[in-house]
């Protein structure tokens, strides 16, 4: 556990957590939308795009949001 830190301080960081994961679930989606919308517009041997930058800023955001809603929680970070 936090020592030091408010019941109201860890609901606040767990709602952060939260929102982190779902801003970054709706970057995921918006990627692989365009991912998909592309591929389904191609001609035989077209081009499509793979939009990389917004399903990896995605990623960043989900994995912030786990750790902050595991520190809200009391779990100890992975390795200690």
């Amino acid at each position: 556990m936090q020592s030091g830190v408010c019941p109201e301080q860890r609901a606040a960081e767990e709602t952060r957590g939260r929102r982190s994961i779902e801003f970054g679930a709706a970057w995921c989606i918006g990627g692989l939308l365009v991912a998909v919308v592309t591929f389904g517009q191609v001609q035989a041997g077209g081009v499509y795009a793979v939009v990389w930058g917004p399903l990896a800023y995605g990623v960043y955001r989900i994995v912030a949001g786990l750790r902050l809603v595991r520190r809200s929680r009391g779990v100890p970070p992975a390795g200690e």
